[in-house]
């Protein structure tokens, strides 16, 4: 299987959504590559970012580790997703996104890094995405929904996807 990450060794799949996250191709600003961090042990909202703040609660920084061990650890369980029909592979990287959506580990670029991971996981995978068909604000309600109901992002992101390559 070829790396998820290219350019340097980004290390355990755990990192390499970090590795993503600070690359140029995501140019968030220095100070918002951090780990996001709330303190007080509680479930916090995040802040709205203007007219176009998602309302939703994130998971408490307790929680962030757990959640990334979760859903890398059930990626690597599951080869990456490689070997899938785009059916099943679509199902599973929605629920995976959804769960990714949720745990929201750094305080900016979440949406970025998170989109070029899953670039690089369906190409590796064999089930390319074509960009260039997503609506952005679509493709963010279908993301925020798959928290709860993955399969409309399924259903989107299918409806995008490129031909199929033999990546097993």
């Amino acid at each position: 299987m070829g790396r998820i990450a290219t350019g340097a060794d980004s290390g355990t799949p755990r990192l390499r959504l970090p590795f993503i996250h600070s690359s140029p191709i995501v140019r968030t600003r220095p100070w918002r590559r951090n780990r996001r961090i709330l303190g007080g042990g509680s479930p916090q909202q995040c802040c709205p970012h203007g007219r176009r703040g998602t309302g939703i609660v994130y998971a408490d920084e307790a929680f962030i580790r757990q959640g990334l061990d979760e859903v890398f650890g059930g990626l690597d369980q599951k080869n990456y997703l490689v070997g899938l029909d785009a059916a099943d592979f679509f199902g599973e990287l929605a629920d995976m996104w959804g769960y990714l959506t949720q745990i929201h580990p750094f305080r900016d670029g979440n949406t970025r890094s998170q989109t070029a991971f899953i670039d690089r996981l369906s190409a590796n995978a064999g089930h390319p995405i074509k960009w260039s068909g997503i609506e952005v604000d679509r493709l963010r309600e279908h993301r925020l929904a798959a928290i709860n109901r993955p399969r409309g992002l399924a259903a989107y992101l299918e409806q995008h996807a490129l031909p199929s390559t033999d990546a097993s």
